[in-house]
């Protein structure tokens, strides 16, 4: 499957100018001290401007055995602590993919973060709000737009999949408009519309494996069982990401 992501994060990717006149191959024409754009990666992992110390110093943490992996990077996008920067990183690197790939996903992930916020993903209680009212669709396009345009990150979908499923099983008694009924089938396990494009994107333009895209769901999975269901991550991770929940 070849799908178009329609962001300009790539584009940006290749800016190479820096803040004082100089870029990463030397400096430029201009005045010294002109403000001149960053790169793509220079602004992501800049911490905007603050040191190291600036940014894991103080600051409440939320705790991160609560928090599902995407929501790491809606924290970072929200307080620059490096802190979350960090433990997405090493959940990623457990997947098995390269440092390069792990990167570039934090970029994709902070990207759709900032063109379509989800504030709600800042919040520890994320894991188990209800998402789905069952009264109208939770999404405001057609499924299938989402095939060729990611506006919600993995662990968003992989949430969004879980609470399907739930009421695929568990709400037939109710008198569910047609339409969200629909939703509800082609977001779970049965249909899984929202997860399989985005998967099939990791493997094709991401660097990421079969294997490694299984993993990621796998822990994430782990942390929705014993977080919002409480049934001890039976068919999924009983330690996700190596954490005791």
């Amino acid at each position: 499957m070849t799908m178009i992501i329609k962001t300009q994060v790539w584009q940006a990717c290749k800016e190479e100018t820096l803040m004082n006149g100089s870029t990463a191959s030397g400096p430029q024409n201009g005045k010294p001290g002109q403000p001149v754009k960053k790169s793509f990666w220079q602004r992501l992992f800049s911490g905007n401007g603050r040191s190291a110390e600036e940014q894991t110093a103080g600051g409440k943490l939320l705790p991160l055995n609560k928090l599902m992996t995407s929501q790491l990077a809606a924290l970072w996008l929200e307080t620059k602590d490096r802190r979350y920067q960090d433990e997405f990183f090493r959940r990623i690197r457990m997947c098995g993919v390269s440092e390069d790939t792990v990167k570039r996903w934090f970029a994709f992930e902070t990207e759709i973060l900032e063109r379509c916020p989800r504030p709600e993903m800042c919040s520890e209680s994320f894991v188990s709000m209800p998402l789905l009212t069952l009264r109208e669709k939770f999404l405001p396009r057609e499924i299938s737009w989402y095939a060729e345009h990611f506006d919600y990150p993995l662990s968003y979908v992989i949430r969004l999949s879980d609470e399907a499923e739930w009421h695929f099983w568990n709400s037939h008694e109710k008198n569910l408009p047609e339409n969200v009924w629909t939703e509800i089938f082609e977001l779970s396990d049965r249909s899984r519309k929202l997860f399989l494009p985005l998967a099939q994107y990791m493997v094709d333009r991401m660097g990421w494996s079969v294997e490694a895209v299984n993993k990621y769901s796998y822990n994430e999975q782990g942390m929705l069982d014993i977080l919002r269901w409480r049934n001890g991550a039976r068919r999924s991770a009983k330690t996700p990401w190596g954490m005791n929940i």
